[in-house]
């Protein structure tokens, strides 16, 4: 999928680091029939289809699709080069091992699953010095490009030793299928990609910046239950995408709407002008 240059996906795609995750959207599929007084009627059964969403600044871009093929993902990120932050989903493992795209993962996963591990005796110390990774890392956050990533070595890395020898001696002594087993070699497993931010100022511990755009997805399950088709289900992804950045980047949505519409109607065609981002910076720039 080829992205023009002012579309906000290839803002986001021109960032040192993006974020990616999906979440379900069910979706229902008219079945067509041959005669005209009833052009078609629900099938009855709502297919699950999926919004991929991508992130990088104050910019996210939702897309649909009919399904969670890996080959989605590869369409999506255009050929991107660089750190892309996500989950442990094998459909993204092509996407790593013949592209470009370098994996990092998200701490706050690994967070969650020690706190559901339901363990009282090792669970606790582990919660603990992942709590300390983010503390030493939000002092670190401030600092210019370089001296960051300095201090996250000289400062993160031995806490990371230390967590990394623990996860290493308590691999052999934990079910594989029970709760805290399962955590310590999800951790164990995606080790490289979780220790990356050591290596890259520009990557962050977790993935928090696309999750919580998908609380208007779960929002709209609850209230709508699904899309009536392939093409509601797009039009979902460019409305959430729209007021999403808008929001994101300061604006009221519905007069940011208002506003770029009116635009529209009077030939503008700087499409990069008018995304959200650039929008609200125009704004700031004229009030200055």
């Amino acid at each position: 999928m080829l992205f023009r240059s002012e579309s906000i996906p290839a803002s986001i795609l021109a960032q040192p680091c993006v974020h990616l995750d999906d979440t379900p959207l069910p979706v229902v599929r008219p079945q067509y029939r041959d005669y005209a007084m009833t052009p078609f009627e629900p099938t009855g059964r709502a297919h699950l289809g999926r919004i991929w969403g991508l992130a990088a600044g104050p910019e996210v871009y939702y897309e649909y699709t009919p399904s969670r093929e890996g080959q989605w993902v590869i369409d999506l990120l255009d050929d991107y080069a660089g750190p892309v932050m996500g989950d442990d989903y094998r459909g993204h493992k092509k996407l790593f091992e013949y592209f470009c795209a370098i994996a990092v993962f998200c701490w706050a996963h690994v967070l969650r699953k020690f706190r559901d591990s339901e363990d009282r005796e090792y669970a606790p110390i582990v919660v603990e010095l992942i709590k300390l990774i983010y503390d030493t890392d939000r002092e670190c956050a401030h600092a210019p490009r370089e001296e960051r990533l300095r201090l996250r070595s000289e400062r993160l890395r031995p806490i990371m030793d230390l967590l990394w020898e623990l996860l290493e001696r308590l691999e052999p002594m934990t079910p594989p299928k029970m709760g805290m087993g399962n955590a310590v070699r999800y951790a164990l497993r995606l080790r490289e990609g979780l220790s990356r931010f050591l290596e890259n100022p520009d990557v962050p511990l977790d993935n928090n910046l696309i999750e919580r755009g998908f609380r208007g997805t779960a929002l709209l399950r609850r209230n709508s239950l699904f899309a009536y088709s392939d093409a509601g289900a797009h039009a979902v992804a460019v409305w959430m995408t729209l007021i999403e950045s808008a929001r994101r980047s300061g604006l009221n949505p519905y007069q940011y709407l208002v506003e770029v519409i009116a635009e529209l109607h009077k030939g503008r065609t700087d499409y990069a002008n008018l995304r959200p981002a650039a929008w609200a910076a125009a704004r700031t720039t004229a009030a200055a």
